[in-house]
């Protein structure tokens, strides 16, 4: 070797031993893998926009509503059987492609989000319940004066400084929004999260007080799955960048998180399999960084695998529990499985839904005060919305699901599972009531509905007549086995009121009497009944 080019190696070498360190530090960062082969590609969004106007920025011009000719295909049988609840219509309002809920933990109330079906002028409207689901009233609407808005949806989320927001997400003029404003109204933000138009998104938000909203997104005309993340704190949306690129099909991406950091995104890709499978990156560090993606699925039917949704009970990233749900499209059928962790490592099939038709579209909710989940979906599209529930400590213990809607389903899109507070809830937009949302839960008994009450479930009934009462009302009982046997009487805020009855029982009907005290404002009360190791919660409303 020369001396010219012995030089040239000295000063060579160390520069490409840096290349090599900074790339492996890269690599081992997740920006440069197999998941995006050419790196995060990261955006920075503008800042926030102080604003009390209802009208998307940057969208100039009004034009009166004019209400588009509905083209969609009719839906369903021609008749249907009304089921067993009283569903509860929020408003009179033609959706036009999505409904969402969400829950305030600290107050109670409930807030439903929905986008109106016209071709200009269109509105995303956000109507409260403040009695766990029963009323209905107006708090806000956003509208675009030139074109239409797409796919609402909607969080409650604590940030940092302990201050709650309402946040609503939507589509509007080729660009995905949040607007997020305090539950009075009394402060409010327009917050762009991409400049361009999205073909799907999913949302979650933070259940301890670090205050971070998540955001997923497939840009427009793109196979990519991208992320960002907002902590309500003025700076907007950060750390937007891509998750994986070219999926090759459509990713239905959704996200989840709970508290200690943990942020997962699922989502369909068929790039890097021969079959389509699910794929899973996860966050330890509030969405900063991602972990590369793994496999959950195991697909050897070669099925498409599409609408997925996820959810982790919110007791900490270490301990929580985890579901994915998505649909496995055969040829002649949906059928709806699952995937469930108990430790947020390692991902274990649960199994396929009972078979009643077609079942897909799901939607999960987990309480963030808790570890209960509620699954909401779809059978026969456009008939059935289906509902089930359970826990993190028993992620497997799926009840037989049961039918909710009183009128038949959309099958366009998803209907959004919740909670009213305690009992697993669903939002739904009914085809054949000029796609009008309506919502129902377990145990609804709506006061202007029937006097009496009935919830039975594993062999036990409990009916309390009359429910509403004013004073005095009785409490029926009747279990196939013997055993012992509980009645407590809770308030809405969970304190325990009273125990009618505790003592051991033979199977059969038994009932009691309970009257409310003077000192008891009227309102929701709980008649939680515990027997054979299992407890069953009976709704009651005290009138005066």
């Amino acid at each position: 070797m020369t001396q010219c080019n012995l030089t040239e190696w000295r000063v060579t070498m160390p520069k490409l031993f840096m290349i090599l360190v900074f790339a492996s530090a890269a690599i081992a960062a997740g920006e440069y893998s197999a998941d995006t082969p050419n790196g995060p590609q990261p955006y920075q969004a503008p800042p926030p926009v102080c604003s009390n106007s209802d009208q998307v920025p940057d969208d100039e011009g009004y034009t009166s509503p004019v209400i588009y000719n509905n083209e969609r295909p009719p839906e369903g049988p021609e008749t249907w059987e009304r089921d067993w609840g009283e569903d509860i219509l929020i408003h009179a309002t033609h959706v036009g492609s999505n409904q969402d809920i969400a829950l305030d933990e600290d107050t109670g109330d409930l807030y439903a989000i929905f986008d109106t079906d016209h071709s200009t002028m269109d509105s995303c409207i956000v109507y409260r319940s403040q009695d766990s689901g029963y009323t209905w009233t107006f708090w806000r609407t956003t509208y675009r004066p030139s074109g239409p808005m797409y796919d609402p949806m909607i969080e409650v989320v604590r940030d940092s400084c302990g201050m709650e927001w309402v946040c609503m997400f939507f589509r509007s003029n080729n660009k995905l929004w949040m607007r997020r404003m305090t539950p009075d109204q009394g402060r409010h933000f327009w917050e762009l999260i991409c400049p361009n138009d999205v073909d799907d998104y999913d949302i979650a938000g933070e259940a301890d007080t670090a205050g971070w909203v998540y955001v997923t997104y497939v840009p427009a005309g793109t196979k990519d799955v991208r992320v960002a993340r907002n902590a309500l704190s003025g700076d907007g949306w950060v750390d937007d960048h891509a998750l994986f690129t070219n999926t090759e099909i459509d990713p239905y991406p959704a996200i989840s998180c709970a508290t200690g950091g943990l942020v997962s995104v699922v989502f369909s890709d068929a790039r890097m399999t021969c079959n389509t499978e699910i794929r899973h990156r996860k966050s330890t560090d509030y969405g900063f960084s991602f972990s590369p993606s793994e496999q959950i699925t195991n697909n050897t039917s070669g099925a498409e695998l599409t609408w997925t949704d996820m959810a982790y009970t919110h007791n900490s990233s270490m301990s929580a529990a985890g579901w994915i749900f998505t649909t496995f499209e055969l040829s002649g059928s949906d059928n709806l499985s699952y995937y469930y962790t108990i430790d947020t490592v390692n991902w274990t099939y649960g199994g396929t839904m009972p078979d009643t038709g077609n079942e897909n579209m799901p939607s999960i909710y987990a309480k963030k005060s808790g570890n209960s989940v509620t699954l909401a979906y779809n059978s026969t599209p456009g008939d059935s919305t289906l509902c089930s529930w359970t826990t993190g400590s028993n992620p497997t213990d799926w009840p037989t699901p049961i039918r909710i809607n009183d009128y038949p389903s959309t099958g366009y899109w998803p209907s959004a599972a919740a909670f009213n507070g305690s009992f697993p809830t669903v939002l739904y937009t009914s085809y054949s009531e000029d796609y009008n949302c309506f919502l129902d839960w377990l145990n609804n008994s709506s006061p202007a509905a029937d006097k009496t009450s009935m919830f039975i479930l594993d062999g036990v009934s409990v009916t309390i007549s009359p429910n509403p009462f004013t004073d005095f009302t009785s409490i029926l009982v009747t279990t196939l086995q013997s055993g012992n046997l509980s009645l407590k009487i809770y308030d809405i805020a969970g304190r325990l009121i009273d125990i009618p009855v505790n003592r051991f029982v033979e199977g059969g009907a038994h009932s009691t009497g309970w009257t409310a005290g003077e000192n008891l404002s009227p309102g929701v009360y709980f008649c939680v009944l515990t027997h054979g190791g299992k407890q069953y919660t009976q709704r009651m409303v005290l009138v005066r």
